[in-house]
């Protein structure tokens, strides 16, 4: 008869334990964790992935979407070669336990959509091998800790909506590998650091709706690999340098609405090939409406509540260029300053288009014949 020494059975058994206690304390309407049970090996049980090197030691626990309640286990911490945890879209309480920073080999923690509270554990720092990390939509709260600018495998920061307050680290900018900063809806305050200029290969820069102010340091509107670039609804002023459309060539997606920026819209404008969505929405620019036509997967443009527009006759000639934005579906300039009668290039604009906002201008003259064309506007 085999009988494990008891270091060596208590070992084998800390995961599965470990998952038993998480289990006792949570809620499970749907008997998603109906396999988890003494009888069976936990390798069986629905969300978990263990080693196969090492069979009894649980390397993966995905439990996104099963309706679970309850608050997370600080056994959670004893699950020392999970590298991969997520309980996105479910509704655990509570805070994150101080014991997640134990799992030195944790990779991705994704906790999105719950309603999680208290403050980011400042020793999640010691997840040396983190690259994800995934706190939307809880009602978490207090300062993103300067610790995580040690995290030097992040790749991804996913912070948005909660209820996080202070200012953006500088330690960030430690983060090499990062690609994706996202602060969107908090009560984050001051400027951006111009350090975060640093991050060479960030592609997602989302800090919407927030209390930031100052100006966009330059050092950020020369990181080449910004692809969505959000900073709508802030306190933020300065205006658009006129080489964007050079150091953005991968941007697909602009949105500045919302803000105090003034001067006028660079005409490089038009050299983002790639630029889908271009907001910028209730500032106080001037000066003429940059021509449009070269970006054909245009989706969506807003230019309202501005003061675009220099009085001329030829304000209106941006809509000859716009027949070329075959894929275009919102076009919005009401609020300008555009003079002249609406040309009859407008019954040409995208039949995809559903939205045009005009309102509120010098425009004058007939309707232009053609317009009904624009089927999608009648739909």
């Amino acid at each position: 008869m085999n009988i494990l020494p008891t270091s060596q059975y208590l070992i084998a058994e800390t995961d599965r334990l470990a998952l038993l206690a998480f289990k006792n304390n949570i809620k499970d309407p749907l008997g998603a964790l109906t396999s988890w049970n003494e009888s069976s090996h936990c390798s069986n049980w629905t969300g978990v992935r263990c080693s196969r090197r090492h069979p009894s030691r649980v390397v993966r626990l995905d439990l996104r979407s099963m309706s679970l309640e309850g608050s997370i286990s600080p056994y959670i911490g004893n699950l020392s070669f999970l590298k991969y945890f997520n309980l996105n879209d479910n509704h655990f309480t509570g805070g994150i336990p101080q014991e997640i920073g134990h799992l030195s080999r944790l990779q991705v923690l994704w906790l999105t959509n719950n309603t999680l509270t208290g403050k980011i554990p400042r020793n999640l720092s010691s997840c040396k091998s983190l690259e994800i990390l995934a706190l939307t939509q809880n009602d978490l709260v207090g300062g993103i800790p300067v610790e995580l600018g040690s995290l030097s495998m992040l790749q991804t920061l996913y912070l948005g909506v909660n209820y996080f307050s202070g200012t953006i680290p500088i330690s960030l900018s430690n983060l090499s590998f990062l690609t994706d900063i996202v602060l969107e809806y908090n009560n984050l305050q001051g400027n951006i650091p111009s350090e975060l200029g640093q991050l060479s290969i960030l592609s997602d820069f989302s800090i919407t709706a927030n209390n930031f102010s100052g100006t966009i340091p330059p050092q950020i509107f020369n990181i080449s690999s910004i692809a969505f670039f959000y900073v709508t609804s802030n306190k933020l002023h300065g205006s658009i340098p006129p080489y964007i459309g050079t150091t953005f060539p991968r941007l697909e997606e602009f949105g500045i609405g919302g803000n105090r920026f003034s001067g006028v819209l660079p005409y490089t404008i038009s050299n983002l090939s790639k630029l889908s969505m271009f907001d910028v929405g209730g500032n106080q620019f001037t000066g003429p409406v940059p021509k449009l036509g070269t970006l054909q997967g245009l989706i969506i443009a807003n230019f309202e509540e501005n003061y675009l527009g220099g009085g001329e006759v030829d304000d209106l000639s941006l809509f000859n260029s716009l027949s070329n934005c075959s894929h275009l579906e919102i076009f919005s300039i009401p609020q300008n300053n555009l003079t002249g009668q609406l040309p009859a290039s407008v019954g040409n604009l995208s039949t995809k288009l559903t939205q045009l906002y005009m309102g509120e201008n010098n425009i004058y003259g007939e309707i232009t014949p053609g317009i009904e064309n624009l089927v999608s506007l009648n739909s």
